[in-house]
């Protein structure tokens, strides 16, 4: 007979899953931590641990955040915020607004990102939480980025940078260095981005930070990439992959692996190109990344319209945007619409894809992007 557990039994036990699914979360292991956090969560409500049950809602929060389930990451953030608030919990109740803020930021809603943003670093000032500021700034930069807004995004980058370096957090600024040599890759500025992200990767190598070298190293395979000089950009993938295998970073590892498909794809290695594509494919699904996901179903897609083989094709595409468009992703999903397009069987299928890339763009304010298709199409897509 099995006797049932006292409150401080329960509560101890409670704390053992939690620090087990910490150490998950710490080292990306995702399917440990989600599940450790869902058998601690209904202990720590049965003996009214508020702390606890926060935590817990939380990070299963940041688990499919991670995982790319912004609907259930969103549901749990929500969940914790009024639990963070009886607390007054200010950095936590910042950081589940944060969260909020980069899910907003990943479907490009940039004005419901903005807002997030500026209370959680709001939240952050009230509880004087420099680091916490410090990624609000860097967020806001990001918008401003996505905006194309760069001198704004520039100063956000710069703020958040003074804010790393006076708490210490080398990450933090080599960060915020690497993003400053993002604003540069956008101006073309290859040789200024070069040096920033060589400034920040070195700063990533004396904090020890093997996952913030190897995405300089990637940033610095797609400067290369840009470039068309394909051989520097292999050269900077492959030295950044057994970076991303040392540290578990399945995702750095499908980024290298994609990246070095379209290199191939590049040069006419189809074979190569397919093999990286359906290896990098097997790594996102993996993480339930819908993104990575889509990028390389659409990839595969392009593929097959090479090869003449347009049914394979609109098959690739359809996986494509059904993925992109359960995240959303706008950008994409009128990319992949225009791709359809151009393979429609018939003049109906071409207009309705054509429509439908055009309410994608025209819904993020892509006048550009509009301009093009419709340059390309006529004005069908009005």
């Amino acid at each position: 007979m099995i006797l049932p557990m006292e409150p401080t039994e329960i509560l101890v036990e409670a704390r053992r899953l939690g620090r087990l699914a910490d150490s998950a979360l710490a080292s990306r292991d995702h399917e440990t931590a989600c599940r450790c956090y869902q058998e601690a969560l209904p202990l720590f409500q049965q003996v009214g641990e508020i702390q606890g049950e926060a935590n817990c809602l939380l990070r299963l929060g940041i688990v499919a955040q991670a995982r790319s389930d912004y609907g259930t990451a969103r549901r749990l953030y929500e969940m914790a915020l009024p639990l963070y608030r009886q607390l007054k919990d200010l950095t936590e109740e910042g950081r589940c607004v944060r969260n909020l803020g980069e899910m907003a930021l990943a479907r490009s809603d940039y004005g419901t990102a903005h807002g997030h943003f500026k209370e959680a670093l709001r939240l952050c000032g009230m509880g004087e939480d420099a680091v916490g500021k410090a990624h609000c700034m860097l967020g806001l930069g990001r918008i401003a980025l996505g905006r194309s807004e760069d001198e704004a995004a520039a100063a956000h980058f710069e703020g958040a940078r003074a804010l790393y370096r006076q708490a210490g957090n080398l990450s933090g600024e080599a960060d915020c260095i690497s993003r400053l040599a993002g604003c540069m890759f956008r101006r073309s500025d290859y040789a200024g981005a070069r040096e920033r992200y060589e400034e920040a990767q070195r700063l990533f190598r004396q904090r020890g930070n093997l996952q913030g070298e190897a995405h300089c190293l990637l940033d610095l395979g797609h400067i290369a990439l840009a470039a068309s000089d394909y051989a520097e950009a292999r050269q900077r993938y492959e030295e950044a992959l057994p970076l991303y295998r040392e540290t578990s970073d399945l995702l750095g590892q499908a980024g290298c692996i994609s990246n070095l498909g379209r290199i191939a794809l590049k040069e006419s290695d189809e074979e190569t190109a397919i093999r990286c594509c359906e290896e990098a494919l097997t790594l996102y699904r993996q993480l339930g990344n819908l993104v990575g996901g889509a990028d390389c179903a659409r990839t595969l897609g392009e593929i097959a319209v090479r090869r003449s083989d347009l049914s394979s094709a609109r098959q690739r595409f359809a996986q494509a945007l059904s993925l992109y468009e359960r995240v959303p992703k706008p950008l994409f999903i009128g990319i992949t619409h225009r791709l359809m397009a151009r393979i429609a069987r018939n003049e109906t299928e071409k207009r309705e894809h054509v429509r439908a890339a055009h309410r994608a763009w025209a819904g993020v304010q892509r006048a550009d992007l509009v301009q093009l298709l419709e340059q390309e199409f006529g004005r069908s897509g009005r």
